[in-house]
């Protein structure tokens, strides 16, 4: 098995970093402790190692990006070194040999560990034919030989662990961006399904009402066609509701929505606004409970596109009774639309400000909306300097909460 992936490399190369330094501080150190039957060839071996280890420090800072190959070719001129002062060093070569095999073929791609074992390859034939024979009494040695089999032997089981638990640390990686990527297809597929329904609502209704204004122009009463026109801009109006909320989504996380910060009147604005969502004869009855001249600091627009959202949500969930509060608290104003309706379940609190996300999905859902309203809402607020929140309605029902900063008092002149 091998990685390819940069992001897999990566992790790979610093993981091999930190089990390559501890090789070769335990290779300086049994080369010390062999001091003692080698003499001073010994400490010429610790003194590769420790000088291997430097380099590679510096090299790991000059090179972040560096691949685990770069780390591997290191330790094979490492060990390069050794067998070229001290000659072909049967141990060493075939210990060192294997390790580097099978850190090769698990850890790289084919191409990269046919050069890492060539490269190593190359340092054995030199090392046989251009020694320099400063260690060869040395190797010689049982005591010696032994020591560097099981060193090397503990290093590559040593190692052998911790690729094993790199891989599954990867694996887990893997299977959690996996899951990610079909929980984002899903709900990709699930909100063009629900954009598509939602526009396909107004735009059928407009084609039908101009066409029969057009067919039948003639026989209508004025009454009628008024009615008709009616229609056509309500149903335009909502048509643009949804586009807008749609265009607002990657405004918003891109922070380049253009917010006109001013002072307007509460009162007014969820007048009209209930007005429009609830015409006379609606089964739903909405009280209005702000205080005349009660204002607030921010967008006026977008406010509104907040309190669309929320009434919106409040009819189709929100049973008979609706309301709008408004509260004047410090600095802020806190604006709450509730109802009386079943209200929402408390595990689902935080999923209903998730994008795309309804408490009845799929084809069998039966309110209408692609899911953006509570998570718009709650950002357009945010941007304004406020919040949004829920809490439960007593004794049901739910409500929403906005608070906004409040417009400063206003300064009475004086009359001299």
């Amino acid at each position: 098995m091998s990685l390819t992936g940069s992001a897999e490399s990566r992790h790979l190369a610093l993981a091999y970093d930190r089990i390559g330094m501890s090789n070769r501080l335990v290779g300086a150190g049994v080369a010390l402790f062999l001091s003692v039957w080698v003499g001073w060839v010994a400490v010429v071996i610790a003194g590769v190692v420790l000088a291997g280890a430097l380099a590679g420090v510096w090299y790991r800072r000059a090179h972040p990006d560096r691949s685990v190959a770069s780390n591997l070719l290191q330790d094979v001129t490492l060990v390069g070194v050794i067998l070229l002062l001290g000659g072909p060093w049967l141990v060493l070569m075939v210990s060192a040999g294997i390790f580097f095999t099978v850190q090769s073929l698990v850890l790289l791609a084919r191409r990269q560990a046919v050069t890492v074992l060539g490269y190593a390859l190359a340092w054995f034939t030199a090392s046989h034919f251009m020694h320099l024979s400063f260690l060869t009494q040395a190797t010689t040695r049982p005591v010696v030989n032994y020591l560097v089999g099981i060193v090397f032997l503990f290093v590559s089981a040593t190692d052998a662990l911790v690729v094993r638990r790199i891989f599954q640390e990867i694996r887990v990686r893997e299977r959690l961006a996996i899951d990610d990527s079909e929980r984002t297809a899903k709900l990709k597929s699930e909100f063009v399904s629900m954009v598509s329904h939602e526009l396909r609502t107004p735009l059928t209704s407009i084609a039908g009402f101009a066409e029969a204004l057009r067919d039948g122009w003639e026989d209508l009463t004025e009454g009628e066609r008024g009615e008709f026109l009616s229609i056509l801009i309500e149903q335009a109006t909502h048509l643009n509701q949804i586009v807008e909320d749609i265009l607002v989504v990657p405004r918003l996380e891109a922070g380049k929505l253009h917010l006109n910060l001013e002072e307007f009147e509460l009162r007014n604005l969820a007048l009209s606004k209930v007005a429009m969502l609830f015409p006379r004869g609606s089964r739903q009855q909405v009280a209005v409970l702000v205080p005349p001249g009660l204002r607030g600091l921010g967008d006026p627009f977008r406010f509104d596109q907040i309190l669309r959202n929320l009434l919106e949500n409040a009819r189709k969930y929100g049973g008979d009774e609706i309301g709008i509060e408004a509260v004047e608290d410090g600095q802020t104003v806190v604006v709450t639309v509730w109802d009386t309706g079943p209200g929402v379940p408390p595990e689902d609190v935080e999923r209903i400000f998730n994008h795309f996300e309804q408490l009845d999905a799929g084809d069998a859902r039966s309110s209408t909306g692609v899911g953006l309203g509570l998570p718009i809402a709650r950002r357009l607020a945010q941007a304004m300097g406020g919040d949004l929140w829920y809490e439960p309605n007593f004794p049901y029902g739910s409500r929403f909460n906005v608070r906004i900063p409040a417009a400063p008092p206003l300064q009475l002149a004086q009359i001299a």
